[in-house]
């Protein structure tokens, strides 16, 4: 059975070379359209704290019909003679999954400001990290 939801991707893009980058982003639309791709949101970051990365140009929202039609956009013959452009033109880093939520809520404020967490559990029980949720409400609000 196929899972239907859709399927979206988190793209942190460092752009490289814009002209490039530009000339892939101009041949894209036809052929992810296809499988229901689309960008949810467009993000350009203020601060990162990461270790070891640099504040990216751009952070994506992107979504797909399903898991399957972004597996079949990644096969499909007239993307794989793009996608040299992107290889050439920005250095990328993607997780990509389910939402939790339907809606990433783009409409909001025109202030809105979007904190992007990605955590790994290193006690492997999430209670940790529950623990710093609590402490830094106060912080986030």
């Amino acid at each position: 059975m196929t899972d239907a939801r859709p399927y979206h991707q988190l793209v942190f893009i460092w752009v490289r070379d814009p002209a490039m980058f530009a000339e892939y982003l101009r041949d894209l639309p036809p052929i992810v359209t296809r499988y229901g791709g689309a960008a949810d949101l467009s993000l350009r970051p203020a601060a990162i704290w990461a270790d070891g990365l640099t504040l990216p140009d751009v952070v994506n929202l992107v979504h797909y019909d399903s898991r399957d039609a972004y597996l079949r956009f990644n096969t499909d013959l007239d993307f794989g003679k793009i996608e040299h452009l992107r290889a050439g033109s920005v250095d990328l880093m993607t997780f990509e999954g389910h939402l939790r939520h339907d809606d990433p809520t783009p409409d909001g404020p025109s202030g809105r400001l979007y904190n992007v967490e990605l955590a790994t559990y290193r006690d492997r029980t999430g209670e940790a990290y529950r623990t710093y949720e609590q402490r830094g409400e106060a912080r986030m609000r």
